[in-house]
C-alpha cells in the first residue's frame, strides 16, 4: 500500500554555494521523502550544479529569472498539490545551513491540521547577529501589539503545515520575504505552533540574501501604512474638534463633545476609509463601506462617550483626554479593520 504520510522539503535556492549539496543530501537523509530545490533564476554557471542535484533524485524546478522567496514557495506548493499526491506534510527551509536537518524534520513530524509549525532560534545567543536580533524585536512587538500573535522568530524560514493548507498557501500575497508573514496573517483560522531549534552559525559561504532593515520595512509596510493613514486622520479628526468645541459649547453646554465628536468623526472617517482600501489594506472588496460605516458608529460612540466621562471626572483638558481615548480604540480598530472590514472572502 503507497504510503501517503510522506514529507516535502522545500527548499528556493539563489546562488547556492559549495556546501549546498551536502546539506541537502543530509535533510535526505535524515527523514525527508521529498527535497524540492527551487533554482529561483540562478545564473548558467550554477547549470552544472543543478544538473548534479537532479542526477542524486532531487526534485529542481526552475525560474527563468530570479522571482523571490514568496514565488518560489507557491512555485513548489502548486507542484506538490499537483504531480505529488503522496505528500502529507509540507516543510519550507532555506539551502544556507540556518536549520539543522534533524531540527528541519522534528518541525515537519510535529504539524498538525491547520497549523503551521515554526521552528524558533532563541535571540539570546550570541551567534545571531546584532541587527537580525533588532529587526526580529521590532516585528515581533508590532505582530504582538496590533494582531495579538506571539511569534518568537519572526524571520524564521522553517516552518511546516498540512497538505490540506496547500490552496491557501498558493494564494497569500507577497513574492519575496513579506511572504513568510502573510502565509500567517491572512488566513485568521490557522494556529500557530512554536518548536524550539538549535541556533547555528551560518555554514554558506555566501551572504545571506535576507537584509534586516529592508526586509523587516517590507513584511510591517501594512502596520506602518496604518499608522501614517490613522495619524493624519487623527489630526484631522482633532483639528475639526477643536473648531466645533468652540462653536458649541455655548449652545449646548452638556452634549457639545458628542456633538463636535461627531462631525469631526464623519469628515476624518471618510478619509480614513478612502486611504486604508486603496493604499493599506489593497482591498476590493464592494462591501467594505456597510462594514466601515458600522466600525466607525462603534469607535465613534466609545469616543464620545470615554472623553465625555473622563471630563466630567477630571473637569478639564478635552483635547488631551480625546488623544488618549482615541489611541487606545486605534489599536483596537486596526484589528477590526484588517480582520473584518477589509477582509478578502
Amino acid at each position: 500500500m503507497e504510503n501517503i504520510n510522506k514529507i516535502a522539503v522545500v527548499i528556493p535556492s539563489l546562488e547556492p554555494d559549495s556546501k549546498f549539496l551536502e546539506y541537502i543530501k543530509d535533510i535526505r537523509e535524515v527523514g525527508a521523502d521529498y527535497v524540492v530545490v527551487v533554482d529561483d533564476g540562478n545564473k548558467p554557471i550554477y547549470k552544472d550544479l543543478f544538473k548534479e542535484v537532479i542526477e542524486l533524485g532531487f526534485i529542481v524546478i526552475r525560474h527563468g529569472v530570479n522571482c523571490g522567496k514568496g514565488r518560489s514557495f507557491k512555485t513548489a506548493f502548486n507542484h506538490i498539490l499537483c504531480e505529488m499526491e503522496d505528500v502529507a506534510v509540507v516543510v519550507t527551509a532555506d539551502g544556507d545551513g540556518t536549520y539543522l536537518p534533524e531540527d528541519i524534520i522534528n518541525v515537519a513530524n510535529n504539524t498538525k491540521e491547520n497549523t503551521v509549525t515554526i521552528g524558533y532560534r532563541d535571540f539570546n545567543d550570541e551567534k545571531i547577529g546584532r541587527s537580525t536580533r533588532n529587526s526580529n524585536a521590532i516585528t515581533s512587538f508590532l505582530i504582538k501589539t496590533l494582531s495579538d500573535i506571539s511569534m518568537s522568530d519572526t524571520q524564521s524560514s522553517l516552518r511546516a503545515f498540512n497538505r490540506k493548507l496547500l490552496p491557501y498557501m498558493i494564494t497569500v500575497d507577497g513574492e519575496r520575504y513579506d511572504y513568510d508573514f502573510n502565509m500567517i496573517f491572512e488566513k485568521k483560522e490557522i494556529e500557530l505552533l512554536e518548536i524550539p531549534v538549535t541556533t547555528t552559525r551560518r555554514v554558506s559561504d555566501r551572504k545571506s540574501h535576507f537584509r534586516p532593515l529592508k526586509d523587516t520595512l517590507s513584511v510591517t509596510l501594512t502596520f506602518l501604512a496604518f499608522i501614517v493613514v490613522s495619524l493624519s486622520s487623527t489630526i484631522l479628526d482633532l483639528i475639526l474638534y477643536s473648531f466645533f468645541i468652540n462653536v458649541f459649547i455655548d449652545a449646548f453646554p452638556i452634549f457639545y463633545i458628542s456633538i463636535s465628536t461627531f462631525l469631526a468623526r464623519v469628515v476624518s472617517d471618510f478619509y480614513n476609509y478612502y486611504f486604508d482600501k486603496t493604499l493599506v489594506f489593497k482591498s476590493k472588496e464592494t462591501s467594505s463601506l456597510g462594514r466601515y460605516a458600522i466600525l466607525c458608529i462603534c469607535k465613534t460612540t466609545a469616543s464620545a462617550l470615554g472623553v465625555t466621562m473622563l471630563v466630567l471626572l477630571l473637569k478639564d483638558g478635552e483635547l488631551w483626554i480625546k488623544l488618549f481615548v482615541d489611541t487606545v480604540i486605534f489599536f483596537v480598530a486596526y484589528k477590526f479593520e484588517k480582520n473584518w472590514v477589509h477582509k478578502s472572502k
